[in-house]
């Protein structure tokens, strides 16, 4: 129950985070473009179709490329500021209250975005940098929530599950708000998907508990295999932060480095592809929205799928956890970054480069197997 409750969660965390980068594109009046640059995506590439590019979205907001670049990447200026205290914090008064308060949080400036997106961006790009703080939480206290509940030897097919919620929320968000825009208009975007993470954090509220220890639903054989399988860990008050060992320990910088080199690739894809395929591609709404949601599904699949296979090879001694793990993770950032070298070689090959943009993304499923072993009780 708390691993398919953290996986929705996830799923309305990311329908949340990504629903303006495709909105964005019908929020926008004419080609955001067009004042800079004469020579359109067509031109150039001697294009004779239109590539699915239907009728143009009219939207009402004239915002430049600039502006809105830093209204899709603002969410990440107050990002950044909540990861690590947002653990913390989830370790001290409990995952269950950090990640569901969270969402509801973020739920409600979801709501505001169509008033504070027409004074002028100003307003809106605050709201995204408050959604990006209260997002900020939600991964640490995953961790927070896992290392409570989940046995090592199925440690990483629970969290990959947990975390394929991204995917699930992106594969979700992109058609959802492109059949809103289509029949409703971009407004009813952030209000749909308001609500519906709105019922699930009142379903969290109700169902999830922060540790076996207080969890009335679960069974006695449940209960005692858990803990059995985790330690006793009802008494155990969370310890000081190890900074120093920390800092000076070589598999911490290497992670670092690693999941920040990911994440870049991840994040600069899911902002910027539904812009570049409206402006580069020109692909239409519709297109545009199943074109953006097929490289999550992959990843989607392939992650749960890297994930079992790891655990499989873990638990039949056929591998060790540290291949395992280092395989995992070489593939998900090697795979993606050739992919991305090849499409720049690509020119105008739109079906190409698409079908690079897609293993790209997919090939990055193998992150959530790349690193979840590393000391488990200071990762959130």
């Amino acid at each position: 129950m708390v691993a398919i409750m953290a996986f929705l969660g996830m799923v309305c965390n990311y329908m949340l985070r990504v629903n303006i980068n495709l909105t964005i594109v019908a929020m926008v009046k004419g080609d955001p473009n067009a004042s800079q640059n004469n020579n359109s995506a067509k031109e150039i590439c001697n294009y004779t179709d239109s590539g699915g590019h239907g009728e143009e979205q009219e939207g009402e907001f004239q915002w430049d490329a600039f502006t809105q670049s830093l209204i899709t990447s603002s969410f990440f200026m107050g990002y950044l500021w909540t990861q690590v205290p947002g653990g913390r914090i989830a370790e001290l008064f409990g995952a269950r209250r950090v990640f569901g308060g969270a969402l509801t949080a973020a739920s409600f400036l979801t709501l505001l975005i169509p008033f504070t997106a027409r004074p002028n961006a100003a307003p809106l790009i605050a709201n995204r940098i408050l959604l990006g703080i209260s997002e900020g939480a939600t991964f640490p206290s995953t961790h927070a929530l896992l290392s409570t509940w989940s046995p090592p030897k199925e440690r990483s097919t629970l969290s990959t599950i947990i975390y394929a919620g991204s995917q699930a929320g992106t594969v979700v968000a992109y058609p959802l708000s492109s059949a809103l825009i289509t029949s409703l208009g971009w407004e009813s975007v952030f209000y749909v998907q308001s609500c519906i993470t709105l019922v699930w954090c009142f379903a969290w509220f109700m169902l999830v508990a922060d540790s076996p220890y207080v969890d009335t639903k679960i069974t006695a054989a449940e209960k005692k295999y858990i803990i059995t399988a985790i330690g006793d860990t009802k008494d155990r008050k969370p310890p000081p932060v190890p900074l120093r060992a920390a800092l000076t320990s070589l598999p911490f910088w290497a992670i670092l480095f690693s999941n920040m080199g990911n994440n870049w690739g991840f994040f600069t894809l899911l902002t910027e592809m539904p812009l570049y395929m409206s402006t580069m591609l020109l692909q239409d709404i519709k297109s545009n929205a199943l074109l953006n949601a097929l490289p999550y599904l992959g990843m989607w699949i392939f992650s749960l799928v890297i994930s079992k296979v790891g655990d499989t090879l873990i638990q039949k001694n056929i591998a060790s956890t540290g291949v395992v793990r280092k395989t995992a993770n070489t593939i998900s950032q090697l795979g993606p970054a050739a992919c991305l070298i090849g499409i720049t070689f690509l020119h105008c090959d739109r079906t190409s480069t698409i079908a690079l943009f897609t293993l790209a993304t997919t090939l990055q499923g193998g992150i959530y197997t790349g690193f979840p072993d590393q000391p488990h009780r200071y990762c959130a």
